[in-house]
């Protein structure tokens, strides 16, 4: 009778485990408000210079993704100009930061901390075993077995719990907005239509929820769900309670389509020169594969397929902003001198320069060094001297660029 009572309590508590276990819930909103919520626009202004503009670019890549942007990072504090009659570090200009996967680590830490990032970021994620804590947490963690049955909490959702915990400390993005640093956008896939979502308040928007609230390190989650490996991020679908409809979504997109009126009527307006700073850390393929029978291993054909995708991304946005370059200047040259003659002269209405600056290992001079890089491992791992040596290579790719020169030249 004990064993059956005992028994019968056990199974009591499993499934009583199994049912509770839940993904932490987004929060709604009751009216969508343009003022309000992580949006760029909402941000408290830095001592951020108006004639520049800088965004940065992390991709994807696991650790070799996060320690090469981590390594870019590193670089600009080191590299000061005098803007406006002002000596400054170039990484206190810069005003926004996008990321996916591995990137979305360095960017979301950065964008919580600051220049703490350059204290800690090494021991807490660059040189740990991430990929090995997890699985630990997974398999010997009784209670986790019980979590990982539930039909509404899965691998990721106890990806994100260490990683809010012991990498974000909490931190949410209405944290980030109340420090004065560039507005982070970490990007995910949504997985119903193979479409981009970014984690901004004007995507929250159209599921009337309130991004402010949302743990960073669980858009971190979503941003490195790498299909198979791990499993999507659950958000909760609220459309149709916060008053946004059809029309406002419609106004948001055709104003979104004009650079012009993007900047119009705010301090980006008077900008003169605009950066695109690109972290890309591309794979590179072992061919060995193409000249044997056997069969790749499941962690090599997953490691491939995460490559390809994050690949083909990378290519198709860098070709796409460099065709964007040239028309957005134009237009911006355009509206500015309204009909007058376009004076490209400092000052002038026609003063307005893009550049397209690019970290990737392609540029690395010797073959050998650039085959390694491209063919270290996408996971959420990587032994410390391949982490110090990748932010060694971001440093030297970053000075021996001949945009990010010429850049700096003009600055001067």
């Amino acid at each position: 009778n004990k064993k059956r009572i005992l028994m019968d309590a056990l199974l009591l508590a499993f499934s009583f485990g199994v049912g509770c276990a839940h993904y932490p819930v987004n929060q709604p909103i009751k009216e969508a408000r343009l003022d309000a919520g992580y949006r760029a626009a909402t941000m408290k202004t830095s001592e951020n210079s108006d004639s520049l503009l800088l965004f940065l670019t992390f991709s994807g890549g696991g650790m070799r993704a996060a320690a090469l942007s981590y390594g870019v990072l590193e670089e600009l504090r080191k590299t000061e100009v005098v803007l406006e009659g002002r000596k400054r570090r170039l990484l206190d200009e810069v005003d926004g930061i996008s990321s996916v996967s591995g990137g979305s680590f360095t960017a979301g830490y950065y964008g919580l901390f600051g220049d703490r990032i350059f204290e800690d970021f090494e021991s807490k994620f660059l040189k740990k075993n991430i990929q090995r804590s997890l699985i630990l947490r997974a398999l010997f963690h009784v209670a986790n077995w019980v979590r990982l049955l539930s039909p509404t909490f899965a691998r990721s959702d106890l990806a994100a719990e260490y990683y809010d915990r012991h990498i974000f400390e909490g931190g949410t993005f209405g944290d980030i907005a109340a420090r004065k640093g560039p507005f982070i956008i970490m990007n995910a896939t949504d997985m119903t239509h193979g479409t981009r979502v970014g984690f901004t308040q004007e995507a929250f928007d159209l599921i009337c929820s309130d991004l402010s609230l949302f743990p960073v390190g669980r858009a971190a989650a979503a941003s490195s769900a790498i299909p198979m490996a791990l499993t999507p991020i659950t958000l909760r679908n609220y459309a149709g309670t916060c008053g946004l409809g059809l029309k406002a979504v419609l106004d948001r997109v055709i104003v979104g389509g004009s650079v012009w009126r993007t900047i119009r009527g705010t301090p980006m307006e008077k900008v003169r020169k605009v950066v695109f700073l690109l972290v890309n850390a591309e794979t590179e393929p072992d061919p060995k594969w193409d000249r044997t029978e056997r069969v790749p291993t499941f962690g090599v054909m997953l490691a491939s397929y995460s490559s390809i995708a994050i690949d083909r991304h990378n290519e198709g946005t860098l070709a796409l902003l460099k065709d964007s370059a040239g028309s957005w200047a134009d237009e911006i040259r355009t509206q500015r001198c309204n009909g007058r003659v376009v004076s490209p002269s400092p000052g002038g209405c026609g003063d307005i320069q893009f550049y397209v600056v690019e970290v990737k290992f392609d540029a690395l001079k010797d073959e050998t060094e650039r085959i390694h890089f491209k063919r270290l491992p996408t996971a959420l791992k990587l032994p410390s001297e391949e982490v110090d040596k990748t932010r060694d290579a971001a440093h030297r790719l970053l000075v021996e660029s001949g945009e990010f020169q010429r850049l700096l030249l003009e600055l001067k």
